[in-house]
């Protein structure tokens, strides 16, 4: 218990990535919108290729024709596919639902563009526009989030989820990633946001690969 509040605490400071991530907070912000293709390539292409998630990972078929793939599929389609809808709607409910119902949409259309499931790239794009309602997804993260709850002392944590309105893997990792916030500040008396909490569980799995 007290390792947990020591990496919970450590969790909430300045790492060698806070100035790094700060740029792309700061590009979303002054940028929010799908509008011109310069600030949507700038989005997409930076966010993508920070988290090594990038919309053109793992389609085989593209090299050398990345540049054709950004200018004639990923703008156009970003550019019409209602994400800025989406992003405003979580911006004004602020409710579990309606950001879930935005991720799994985000999905769809990186499908659209991709032919794959962006999973991770679609909660750590929408997170860059959102900081405060998106948690960051991936395996490493997904794995933690139990491994956390376990050592709060949770079991048996009953979650359900609409596989219509939202991505089941994504909600059931999301809902988890509350009840994990609601519960550090219950027994720790201490509040993380969704940065901080991510922080943690990457600092979860680095710790069990040391081991």
């Amino acid at each position: 218990m007290i390792d947990l509040l020591k990496r919970i605490n450590e969790s909430k400071k300045s790492n060698y990535w806070t100035l790094g991530n700060s740029v792309l907070y700061k590009l979303c912000k002054d940028h929010p919108y799908h509008k011109t293709d310069e600030e949507i390539a700038a989005k997409i292409w930076l966010i993508g290729r920070s988290y090594a998630a990038s919309i053109e990972r793992r389609i085989k078929y593209l090299n050398p024709m990345n540049d054709v793939f950004y200018s004639e599929i990923v703008i156009p389609k970003l550019k019409k596919g209602g994400i800025d809808d989406w992003i405003q709607e979580c911006r004004n409910k602020k409710t579990t639902e309606v950001c879930l119902l935005a991720h799994k949409k985000t999905i769809n259309l990186f499908k659209d563009i991709s032919g794959l499931e962006k999973r991770s790239l679609a909660s750590k794009y929408l997170h860059f526009h959102l900081p405060d309602l998106f948690f960051l997804y991936d395996s490493r993260a997904s794995k933690s989030i139990n491994v956390l709850l376990k050592e709060m002392n949770i079991k048996n944590t009953k979650i359900e989820v609409d596989g219509k309105l939202s991505d089941k893997d994504y909600a059931l990792f999301f809902k988890k990633c509350l009840k994990a916030q609601t519960e550090i500040k219950k027994q720790h008396k201490t509040q993380l946001n969704c940065r901080q909490l991510d922080t943690l569980l990457i600092n979860i799995a680095n710790n069990r690969l040391r081991k």
